[in-house]
């Protein structure tokens, strides 16, 4: 499976890598974890995201195979604090967990 993750109000996008043309790598799902680095938009494309602050953020998970029209789950979480670009969530922990 793999993962994407969104950050609603300052558009976030988590993916392994967004290559120089804008191509997302998105993250894949092993043993249950996945890290999902983010990066913002910025006048020369995409960048790391290594801030901090609290955000609200949907994490949308797919089946690999089937690919991103294959929807397995969405979490949203009304507050992820970030810091330094890092953050820690749990699945369980989500504010609204929408299974398919």
């Amino acid at each position: 499976m793999n993962a994407e993750g969104i950050n609603i109000n300052n558009e976030l996008l988590g993916a392994s890598k967004i290559d120089e043309e804008g191509e997302v790598y998105y993250v894949r799902i092993s043993d249950g974890k996945a890290v999902i680095p983010l990066w913002n938009m910025g006048r020369n494309g995409y960048a790391r995201f290594t801030g901090s602050g609290s955000f609200e953020m949907l994490i949308i998970i797919w089946d690999k195979e089937k690919g991103p029209n294959s929807v397995v789950s969405k979490l949203f979480y009304e507050s992820v604090r970030i810091s330094n670009g890092n953050a820690i969530i749990s699945y369980i922990d989500a504010d609204e967990i929408n299974e398919r």
